[in-house]
């Protein structure tokens, strides 16, 4: 699987909200994708200003390439050279995509219960693989039509 990765400056550079647009800017040029992620933007910020995000990353799973999206904090973000925050050469969420946002335990419930509505978005715990963070997840087979997918197994083990 071919990965790009970017690091962008946050916390005390820019605030979380400017880190969600400008990750949102990164990964997305519109659109429902844009929508979606501009209505879970206080539950993303909130996980940047804890720091998650700054060893693990945010990942888009859609179109092209994997993306993978770490956060700088502190002395590393003020340090940062912010040119080099370099565009993708593709929109991931120009069809099917998952966005996926790391959390820790104490975070996680909450979390996952803000971003319920956003059916492109999973919250999952530290250490977790990406795609293992929900019991469901919406599919698109084409740009109107989405069905919804049950894990049945891991409903069982709840």
């Amino acid at each position: 699987m071919t990965v790009h990765a970017r690091r962008l400056a946050s916390v005390p550079r820019r605030g979380p909200i400017d880190t969600w647009r400008a990750i949102c800017d990164l990964v997305c040029t519109g659109g429902d994708a844009r929508a979606e992620l501009d209505a879970i933007a206080g539950v993303a910020a909130a996980l940047m200003a804890e720091e998650y995000t700054r060893d693990e990353p945010i990942v888009v799973t859609g179109t092209g390439p994997q993306v993978r999206i770490y956060t700088l904090h502190g002395d590393q973000a003020i340090e940062a050279d912010t040119s080099e925050e370099l565009p993708l050469s593709h929109d991931p969420t120009a069809g099917s995509w998952v966005l996926s946002l790391p959390c820790g335990a104490d975070d996680l419930a909450d979390a996952r219960a803000a971003v319920a509505g956003a059916a492109h978005v999973e919250v999952r715990a530290l250490g977790q693989d990406v795609g293992e963070a929900t019991a469901s997840t919406v599919t698109t087979t084409s740009a109107s039509t989405r069905r919804p997918v049950i894990d049945l197994a891991a409903l069982e083990q709840s």
